[in-house]
C-alpha cells in the first residue's frame, strides 16, 4: 500500500534491463544466458505517504512507439515500492518506459522516462519520473458578460386621479430601449381593483368598492433573459389614485374637496374651507352693490363722487359706502360691512382693481383661488413663486397659458402639448398639437435647440411632473387648483 498526501508527488523509478531470467525482487535471482542478445529492466521506487495507490501500470515501447511489454505492479500491500525486472526486451535504442496509476482520491499519477539503450547480455538501469496530481475540491468558471440597456418609462398618463368606488381611470404608457433587438412589455398592478388589459400600453383601471387610495403601477420590461423566464430589466413608476375618498376634515391632511386642513379658527374653517368675505369691491373697480375709488357702481359711490344712495369720501349712505366708510351692502377700501369686502378681499358682488364682475379679485391681491395655493400648493414644492428670474417667467407663461387655453382636460397637462394628436401611437412624439407648445418647451430646460421633435417629446412627458423644473412647478400648481382648491370659484373657473 502507498499514500500520497502531496497534490504533486514526484516518483523515481528504476528500470534494469539485463540478459537472461529475469530478478522480480531482492530476495530472487537467476543466472543469465552469456550469449543471449536480449536485456532487462528492473523498478525501484517508494511513493511518498497520501492517497491510496494499490495498482501502477507499466508500459515499454521501442523507438517505433511500439509498446513491446505492458502490465500492472500491484502496490497495495505495505511495504510494497515499484519495482519489477522486464526481461526478454530485444536489444536496441530508443525504448522508454511509462508508468501510470490513479490513487484513491480520484489523483493521476503519469511518467515516461527519456528514451534508453537495451544492450545484449547487459542489464539497463532506468529512472521513471511519476508525477501525481491531486484533487484540490476547487473547479474554474468561465463568465462572459453583455451589455444591456435597461427600458425606461418615457411618458405616462393617468386621467382622472380621483372618482368614486368602482369607477375608472384611464391609463396610458410609453417605453422605450436603446437596444434596438429588444421589445418592450408593459404590465400594470395596483394595491386593490383590476385593469381590463394589464399587458397593454393601454389600459381602464377599474377602482375597488371601497373607499381609498390606490396605488397604481407600470413596470416596463425588455426580453427574457437567455435559459431563464424572467426579463433581463425592468423600470417601473407608480401613481396613487384616490377611490371614492371621503375627505376627513381635521386629520391634518388636505385631500380632495378641501381647501386647509385642520380648522383653526383664523384661516381655516370647521369644514377645512378657508375663511373669508363674501360679496362687496374692492379699489379700482366697482360691481353691482359697491363702489371703488374712482368708479362707482349703482348703489355706491367712489371717493370724491356719488352715487344714488351712496355718499364721498369720508361719508356713508345706504347700500354703499367711500373709501374709508362703511355702509349696508358695500364695503370700500379698507373698510368692510355686511356682503362686502375690503381691497383685496373677494366675493360675489363685486370687483377689486383691474378687475370686474360678479366675484371678482383685485390684481396682485390675494383671492379664494389664491390664498389656497399660497396654503396648500406651495408647501407641496409647486407653483411658480419659488424661482426667479427667466426661470419665474417661463413657469408663469406656462400657467397663464394652461388657464386661458383651458387645454388641461380633467386636469391632465399633458392635452397642453399633445392637443388632438394621440400618444398611443405615437403621432404626439411626431407632430404634437397643443395650444401650449411654446411655452412648455420654454419652462422645460432640459430641451435643447438641437433637439429633434421626438426628443423634445420625450422630455416634455418626463419633466411635467418633475416639481424642480419650471415646467414641472407650473404643471403641478394647475393639478394642486383641480384637486385641492377646486372649491375656490376661481380656480374651478380655469378648467
Amino acid at each position: 500500500m502507498i499514500r500520497t498526501a502531496a497534490r504533486k508527488a514526484v516518483l523515481l523509478a528504476t528500470v534494469a534491463l539485463s540478459l537472461g531470467a529475469l530478478v522480480v525482487n531482492c530476495s530472487r535471482r537467476t543466472t543469465l544466458s552469456p550469449n543471449s542478445d536480449v536485456g532487462s529492466v528492473g523498478l525501484a521506487i517508494t511513493l511518498p505517504s497520501g492517497a491510496i495507490v494499490s495498482t501502477v501500470h507499466y508500459s515499454v515501447k521501442n523507438s517505433t512507439s511500439t509498446e513491446v511489454a505492458q502490465g500492472d505492479i500491484p502496490v497495495a500491500d505495505t511495504g510494497s515500492t515499484i519495482s519489477l525486472v522486464i526481461g526478454g526486451i530485444a536489444a536496441g535504442t530508443g525504448y522508454t518506459v511509462t508508468l501510470s496509476a490513479t490513487a484513491s482520491d480520484g489523483s493521476s499519477c503519469l511518467g515516461t522516462s527519456a528514451p534508453f539503450t537495451v544492450t545484449a547480455n547487459a542489464s539497463s538501469a532506468v529512472n521513471v519520473l511519476l508525477l501525481c496530481r491531486g484533487v484540490t475540491g476547487t473547479g474554474t468558471v468561465t463568465a462572459s458578460g453583455q451589455i444591456d440597456n435597461c427600458p425606461a418609462v418615457a411618458s405616462y398618463v393617468v386621467s382622472p386621479l380621483a372618482t368614486g368606488v368602482s369607477g375608472h381611470i384611464s391609463v396610458n404608457a410609453s417605453g422605450t430601449d436603446l437596444d434596438a433587438s429588444d421589445t418592450v412589455t408593459y404590465a400594470w398592478t395596483a394595491t386593490a381593483g383590476s385593469f381590463n388589459t394589464p399587458g397593454s400600453a393601454s389600459a381602464t383601471f377599474t377602482c375597488p368598492a371601497t373607499s381609498g387610495p390606490v396605488t397604481l403601477t407600470i413596470t416596463v420590461s425588455d426580453n427574457v433573459a437567455p435559459g431563464t423566464t424572467t426579463p433581463k430589466c425592468s423600470t417601473s413608476k407608480s401613481i396613487i389614485v384616490s377611490c371614492g375618498v371621503t375627505p376627513i376634515c381635521g386629520n391634518g391632511v388636505v385631500e380632495s374637496g378641501e381647501q386647509c386642513d385642520p380648522p383653526n379658527g383664523t384661516t381655516c374653517g370647521a369644514t377645512c374651507q378657508l375663511l373669508g368675505g363674501t360679496g362687496g369691491a374692492g379699489t379700482g373697480g366697482a360691481g353691482t352693490g359697491g363702489a371703488g375709488t374712482g368708479g362707482a357702481g349703482t348703489g355706491g359711490a367712489a371717493s370724491g363722487g356719488s352715487g344714488t344712495g351712496g355718499a364721498a369720501s369720508g361719508g356713508s349712505g345706504t347700500g354703499g359706502a367711500a373709501s374709508g366708510g362703511s355702509g349696508t351692502g358695500g364695503a370700500a377700501s379698507g373698510g368692510s360691512g355686511t356682503g362686502g369686502a375690503a381691497s383685496g378681499g373677494s366675493g360675489t358682488g363685486g370687483a377689486a382693481s383691474g378687475g370686474s364682475g360678479t366675484g371678482g379679485a383685485a390684481s396682485g391681491g390675494a383671492n379664494g383661488c389664491q390664498t389656497c395655493e399660497t396654503q396648500v400648493c406651495v408647501p407641496q414644492g409647486v407653483g411658480c413663486s419659488s424661482l426667479t428670474g427667466t426661470a419665474l417667467t417661463a413657469c408663469n407663461n406656462a400657467v397663464a397659458c394652461i388657464r386661458t387655453t383651458h387645454c388641461d382636460i380633467d386636469g391632465d397637462t399633458s392635452y397642453c402639448y399633445c392637443g388632438t394628436a394621440s400618444q398611443d401611437d405615437g403621432s404626439c412624439s411626431a407632430a404634437p398639437l397643443g395650444l401650449c407648445i411654446t411655452q412648455f418647451e420654454a419652462a422645460d430646460p432640459n430641451i435643447l435647440p438641437t433637439d429633434t421633435v421626438t426628443q423634445r417629446f420625450n422630455k416634455i412627458a418626463a419633466d411635467l411632473v418633475d416639481t424642480s423644473l419650471p415646467i414641472g412647478k407650473a404643471t403641478g400648481l394647475i393639478g394642486c387648483d383641480a384637486f385641492s382648491c377646486n372649491t375656490a370659484t376661481t380656480c374651478a373657473g380655469q378648467f
